[in-house]
């Protein structure tokens, strides 16, 4: 047995979740055996120091913060090799694969071992930084879909245009109503994706009034002309 100079993790993770913007909830895991700090590997969701600790630094244990409204888990862990500071990254978004390494994943940082520094820290920068970096990745898994469905549907419409196989075999009616089936399921199954992050995508866009409509509006105003305005859309 032998003392440590750091807090109880379980108490530094609580203290740090009082002080988060939302409803956040701090739980202790223990990784005894190598195998279940393994499992977590995948799911870290980190271009930076939190998921290269995973990978290659035994962790015995660490705190879990969770925001159940917004959706975000992130990992708390204290930093190796020093003695007071801790490391903090995310969990992979529900719905989105992509573990450390991903180049959208967001950078993992270091926090001080004093709970309003580290919550001013997490709130400033990397709370930002996660969010934006969800915004990209579902942005281009609905892009990468949309890409495929697309591709999917020139191949279709060219099969069926020509009447013939690659190998110049010519096309039977049946044949063509099954490809034309087999288009449209698997149009649909990638679609899903679509129909799963899209609203979130929208959600987080405001729209806005460009500042030349806003005073071409005032000028019309003026004069008595009907108003126009116009908006753009982009993330909150």
């Amino acid at each position: 047995m032998h003392t440590s100079s750091r807090r109880y993790i379980g108490d530094a993770a609580r203290d740090l979740a009082r002080l988060l913007p939302g409803q956040w909830h701090a739980s202790v895991e223990i990784y005894a055996h190598p195998a279940w700090q393994e499992d977590l590997v995948p799911w870290i969701w980190d271009s930076g120091d939190l998921g290269r600790a995973v990978q290659s630094e035994r962790i015995p244990y660490a705190a879990v913060l969770t925001d159940a409204a917004q959706g975000t888990t992130l990992l708390f862990i204290e930093r190796p090799g020093w003695q007071l500071d801790y490391l903090v990254g995310g969990f992979s978004p529900e719905g989105l694969e992509g573990g450390y390494g991903d180049p959208h994943a967001p950078r993992s940082i270091v926090l001080p071992p004093f709970p309003g520094r580290a919550a001013q820290a997490l709130t400033d920068r990397y709370l930002p930084a996660y969010e934006q970096a969800v915004h990209a990745r579902q942005t281009a898994a609905i892009a990468a879909v949309l890409g495929d469905i697309r591709s999917e549907h020139d191949t279709w419409q060219a099969l069926n245009v020509s009447g013939r196989y690659s190998d110049a075999t010519r096309l039977s009616a049946a044949a063509v109503g099954a490809s034309t089936e087999l288009f449209l399921d698997h149009a649909w199954r990638r679609f899903l994706t679509v129909v799963d992050h899209a609203p979130t995508l929208l959600d987080r866009c405001r729209p806005c009034r460009s500042k030349s409509a806003e005073h071409a509006r005032g000028r019309r105003s003026r004069r008595g002309s009907p108003t126009a305005t116009r908006s753009c859309a982009r993330p909150a």
